[in-house]
Formats: structure tokens, sequence, C-alpha cells
């Protein structure tokens, strides 16, 4: 009889440990899908978040026609093959040129990093204050930073997980439409130095600026904060 009690009081035991060794995960679980809750279906302008999208792939699989042809802003055409132009992806090419290369460099890239859903997706909104939208893509790709190898940097290594990229563009209205006014950075924030690109970002993934419309969070972007 004694040793009867002793084995179920051991097993009693040993479900409860087991009980309590499961709550932490569950909670862990329950946290990670509260913790996506700022995440919405669109900000503030829709038709801006779909050219975002699509002007990203153009970018991360680094297409220069569609860039500069179906994205760009007529002044930042005429920026961008012009000699006051610091961007060497663009510096050596005329509109011919330009017109003529039509291939991806890396076609596929942005399905891959999108497919993972492990990415950051946001957009900053200056709009009424400065007319311009500054978005954020973070993820990882398998041919790591896209654009021409010696050109202009189009990517910052992100520094919570060096194995992603941090991309960035800013679109502004043109004749009712929106259109790329820098491909590679945020020219209205004039954050030129790599601390205060970080310190942005991480204002961005922290998601909690009135400003900031976070359209898709990973599962390595997840933060306490949100």
């Amino acid at each position: 009889m004694k040793k009867w009690l002793l084995a179920s009081l051991g097993l009693l035991l040993a479900l409860g440990l087991s009980a309590c060794g499961d709550e932490p995960s569950k909670e862990k679980e329950e946290g990670a899908k509260a913790n996506t809750t700022d995440v919405k279906k669109a900000s503030a302008s829709p038709e801006a978040d779909q050219v975002a999208k699509q002007a990203f792939q153009a970018i991360v699989d680094w297409n220069v026609r569609e860039i500069y042809e179906d994205y760009s802003s007529k002044e930042y055409q005429e920026y961008l093959i012009s000699d006051k132009s610091k961007d060497t992806n663009f510096q050596d090419l005329d509109r011919q040129m330009i017109h003529e290369d039509d291939e991806s460099l890396v076609p596929g890239e942005y399905k891959q990093l999108i497919d993972s859903k492990d990415y950051f997706f946001a957009v900053y909104d200056q709009f009424k204050e400065k007319g311009a939208l500054d978005y954020v893509l973070i993820g990882s790709t398998e041919y790591g930073s896209s654009g021409s190898g010696d050109g202009t940097p189009l990517t910052d290594i992100y520094s919570d997980n060096t194995d992603m990229y941090v991309y960035r563009l800013e679109l502004i209205k043109e004749d009712g439409k929106w259109k790329l006014n820098a491909y590679q950075n945020w020219p209205n924030f004039n954050d030129w130095t790599t601390k205060k690109r970080e310190a942005r970002v991480q204002e961005m993934v922290k998601g909690d600026n009135e400003a900031v419309t976070v359209l898709h969070r990973g599962k390595s972007f997840v933060t306490d904060s949100n």
C-alpha cells in the first residue's frame, strides 16, 4: 500500500513539473501572436503601398529600366543621369541604354524574401510636413545585397541580424501618381550617417511612433513593445 502511494505521488509530481515546463513556451507563443497586433493591412495611402512593393521588387531584383522608367519621378530621372548625380549605378548610362536594359540582375530575389515571411515592411508618413512617404524593407536574400556590385550601395546591414539587409525608398506625388524620389535612401530625413540611419530603422521597427505604419512584421522583428 505504501509503495503504491509513493508511486502515485511521484507520478503526480512529474506531471506537475511537466505542466510548469510547458507554461513559458505557451506564454512565449501567445506573446508572439500578441506582438504582431500593430501590423496593418494598409497605410493611409494604400496606392503608395502598392507602388512601394513594386519598386522594392525592381530594386531587390535590380532592374534598372523599371527603377528608372516605371517608378522614378521626372525630376529624379533627370538627376540620376546628370553630372550632379553621385549615384554610380546610373552615372554612365543614358536614357537609351537604360531603356534597352530590361533584364533583372537577380530575378526572383524579392519573391524569395517575401515568401520567407520573415521580413519587415513599414512606412514613415511625412507627407503632410514634407510631401514624402519613406518606406523600409528588411529581409534576407540568397545573393546578398542587390545592385551592380561596384556601384552606389543599395542597402545597409541590419544591425540586429547581420544576415539581413535594409532597403529604403522614398515616394512623392507627381501628377497625382506616387513616384520614386529616391530608391536607396530617405532624402527628407537627411540620415546620412550609419548611426543615424540605424536609429531611424530601429524607430520604425519599434513601431510606437504615430507616423509609422507597420505593414508586415516577421518573427525576427517581434519585440516586447509591439
